[in-house]
């Protein structure tokens, strides 16, 4: 899709919605629907419905948005190295999460190094001063972290 989703891109950063970003092996969905359970009692929320975390999901949950939601939830899915990246850079999240590294994606991607890699991902579209949420118990998750942050012009801001 790539240069195609540029002006979606544009478009989303046009709404006056914050954005919660969130990827993970599992627990995508239910992760959304506990965040959209607490935020709706403060907040007129909008989130991805069913299974709409693709590459043609993301960008019509973003088209879906009501125009009253101070809130969207964004499930981002993959089943390659990249998507995650592209769905971060059209979300533009203000807060980003990831759930989990599972095993999913061994066949595709061969290690869960190179699935924690491409789930991380979700940082670079991700605003700046924003907020990173991922299970700091997972050695895959820190370590390659660890990697970005020194090795990427964003260091120090997530």
């Amino acid at each position: 899709m790539g240069d195609r989703l540029l002006p979606l891109s544009s478009y989303r950063r046009e709404l006056p919605v914050k954005v919660i970003g969130v990827t993970g092996s599992n627990g995508k969905t239910t992760t959304t629907e506990m965040l959209n359970s607490v935020l709706r009692t403060k907040f007129r929320v909008y989130k991805t419905e069913g299974n709409l975390n693709s590459q043609v999901g993301v960008p019509l949950t973003i088209l879906g948005i009501k125009k009253d939601a101070e809130i969207a939830i964004i499930e981002m899915g993959m089943s390659e190295r990249g998507q995650i990246e592209q769905l971060s850079r059209i979300t533009n999240p203000d807060i980003a999460v990831i759930t989990m590294i599972g095993v999913s994606h061994l066949p595709s991607l061969g290690s869960r190094e190179a699935i924690a890699a491409a789930k991380l991902e979700i940082v670079t579209g991700f605003k700046s001063g924003g907020c990173f949420v991922f299970n700091g118990d997972e050695p895959l998750l820190t370590k390659e972290l660890f990697k970005i942050k020194n090795n990427s012009p964003l260091s120090g801001e997530f």
